[in-house]
């Protein structure tokens, strides 16, 4: 029998704190990678999870990028286009798509009737309308496991509920109100991120071709970009405008194989001023 040797990394990023629907995904990526880590590191915020990455090299980071109610989430895109101007050698590993539940809870003796308010992350408060128009208030937090941490300890969210995972409830020792109360089956989409780690490539039936290019602000720029992988089936293409004389654009494509998306990334980079492009395998 033969053993695949571990990956050993110095630390990895996540948005938590333990608990989170952040940390369940790298439990996750760190055995597909087979990796072994020696620090798990809270990030705080989404903004702060790429540069924590860029200025450590040979770590690895997760963090959710979309959300099937509420969309992309933007400051991690922003983080990772501002990339392009750094020049950081920074990989995708996989991107995982993973059924969220949310569950409802709160101290002792709090209900639907008595509950002041609900807190959790924007995503989680977007994924679950009903329930935050039942509770009449709502307040945003970095991430769920921290909005079910400010309800255990913080005597101003004594009487609120929280969003989070079911595993929070136990972890702070929470009431469970109500389990998976989203208006529709919830989906986020994590990105597991390495720098300077070889990490194995995982087999998969879909990938994914994510890329930041600038163009020139000239007549026939982007029909050029476009015409590039016009023949492939776009997710996604939104430009943000970067300066006087040029536009910043992402591009999401889906492929059936690695061999084709990469020959796309190729076609991109011809066809623009600059390009930062990351093929990787889609995983459910």
């Amino acid at each position: 029998m033969f053993l695949t040797a571990v990956l050993y990394i110095m630390k990895t990023f996540y948005l938590g704190p333990d608990g989170s629907f952040s940390g369940l995904a790298l439990n996750r990526a760190i055995e597909l990678m087979n990796v072994s880590e020696s620090e798990r590191i809270d990030a705080g915020e989404n903004s702060n999870i790429i540069p924590l990455l860029r200025d450590n090299h040979g770590s690895l980071a997760v963090a959710a990028m979309h959300t099937d109610a509420e969309g992309r989430v933007e400051d991690l895109f922003r983080s990772l286009m501002r990339l392009l101007d750094t020049g950081a050698q920074i990989s995708i590993g996989a991107a995982l798509v993973t059924p969220i539940q949310f569950t409802l809870m709160g101290r002792r003796g709090i209900n639907l009737g008595n509950a002041k308010g609900v807190v959790a992350h924007k995503k989680g408060l977007g994924a679950c309308p009903r329930m935050v128009e039942a509770l009449l208030n709502s307040e945003e937090v970095t991430s769920n496991s921290r909005a079910a941490l400010l309800v255990a300890t913080e005597e101003r969210f004594g009487d609120w509920l929280a969003l989070a995972s079911l595993g929070c409830a136990e972890k702070f020792g929470l009431e469970v109100i109500a389990e998976n109360v989203s208006n529709e089956p919830a989906v986020t989409t994590f990105y597991v991120f390495g720098n300077g780690l070889k990490l194995p490539k995982l087999k998969s039936g879909c990938w994914r071709l994510l890329s930041f290019v600038d163009l020139l602000d000239v007549p026939g720029s982007l029909h050029e970009l476009t015409g590039a992988v016009k023949e492939h089936n776009s997710l996604y293409i939104h430009s943000i405008h970067k300066d006087a004389k040029n536009y910043r654009f992402v591009i999401e494509i889906e492929f059936g194989d690695e061999e084709t998306a990469l020959v796309a990334a190729e076609k991109i980079s011809r066809a623009t001023l600059k390009a930062m492009s990351f093929a990787f395998p889609v995983l459910s």
